[in-house]
């Protein structure tokens, strides 16, 4: 093992930011405990949330609840330079900007940044930056990381790759749209899914912690409801098929060879979403298509349901995008 270092994640997570950048920091937190190094955590987010995540007991943790933004900085920023660390992760779009990566590189911290949007983060803010969304692969050792072999997915995920069975018909499908489903696609699809008249189906329903619209849900079909898991694994690996907003959430399925229609619902989620068309890893829609297209895509599930060559092909192309082994990729690069 190398040098037992201070690797410090600040993150951003809750109510209208979901748990996206948790879980995919959490990913790479677990591999760097696991090899003897100190890690530790500030969250702008609520209290409690990290321990619900399942985050290492490795480390210093903070919880600055960004509903008091300012004091909530303020408290984060002291943590941070208390905490003096080699490493700092940095992950949400409020910190990207708040200058806090500048100061603890004057304060002498190497500074890993993710990415979402393409060029979001300056080559001068960050000594590595971490795109999985962006289309093409890149790799700069010591600086930029690029493209879904960086994914974070736990491993539960890749080891669900060698069993998956693709049905002659599906009849089980999951839906789950994150931690917070800001525009209620959930219900919207959950009702459209009404019109697909194939007998026997099972709907997995994924409630996030962060909804604002908690049901009651109800359905034509078998119809189960989950508050909040901590994990979607057991779901992933119940299902024939996903439908989910093209978020990280994509390449936890794409480990585990599920088939899925990605819904592009907010701009952040451009790069992903090409990446998804372009190696035909989904069959991929837009949230403008649920409200105005109804017709369309309600025919893009039956052809799911039905079609097993497609959603094999479907599960093929989307393992090859993503093989689990992006947290040992980031950690070789950072020397770690």
């Amino acid at each position: 093992m190398t040098d037992r270092r201070s690797v410090l994640f600040v993150m951003e997570g809750g109510t209208g930011v979901g748990l996206g950048h948790v879980e995919r920091c959490r990913v790479l937190a677990d591999m760097l405990a696991d090899r003897g190094h100190v890690v530790s955590a500030a969250l702008r987010g609520p209290r409690g949330l990290l321990t619900v995540r399942g985050w290492p007991q490795s480390g210093a943790v903070i919880e600055a609840d960004a509903a008091s933004e300012p004091e909530a900085d303020a408290a984060i920023q002291a943590f941070a330079e208390a905490l003096s660390p080699d490493w700092a992760c940095i992950d949400g779009y409020v910190l990207a900007a708040s200058g806090l990566a500048s100061h603890l590189r004057e304060q002498g911290a190497r500074v890993l940044m993710f990415e979402d949007l393409a060029g979001a983060v300056s080559d001068m803010d960050a000594d590595l930056i971490v795109n999985q969304s962006a289309g093409a692969e890149t790799s700069q050792p010591g600086h930029r990381i690029q493209g879904p072999s960086a994914a974070l997915v736990d491993p539960a995920f890749p080891a669900q790759a060698q069993g998956r069975q693709i049905k002659e018909r599906a009849e089980h499908i999951l839906i789950t749209f994150g931690g917070a489903d800001p525009t209620g696609l959930s219900r919207k699809v959950l009702n459209l899914l009404d019109a697909v008249d194939r007998p026997g189906l099972i709907i997995d329903l994924v409630v996030g912690p962060y909804f604002k619209d908690r049901g009651p849900f109800t359905s034509r079909h078998r119809l189960i409801v989950h508050e909040a898991p901590v994990t979607l694994a057991p779901f992933m690996m119940a299902a024939d098929l996903m439908i989910t907003t093209a978020s990280t959430t994509c390449w936890q399925a794409a480990a585990a060879g599920l088939p899925m229609m990605a819904v592009h619902a907010v701009d952040n989620q451009a790069a992903l979403v090409e990446t998804l068309r372009r190696d035909q890893a989904a069959v991929v829609c837009s949230g403008s298509d649920i409200d105005g297209d109804a017709e369309g895509f309600v025919d893009h599930v039956r052809v799911l349901i039905d079609d097993a060559h497609l959603r094999q092909r479907l599960s093929t192309a989307a393992r090859r995008l993503v093989d689990g082994r992006g947290a040992a990729r980031i950690t070789r690069a950072m020397g770690l």
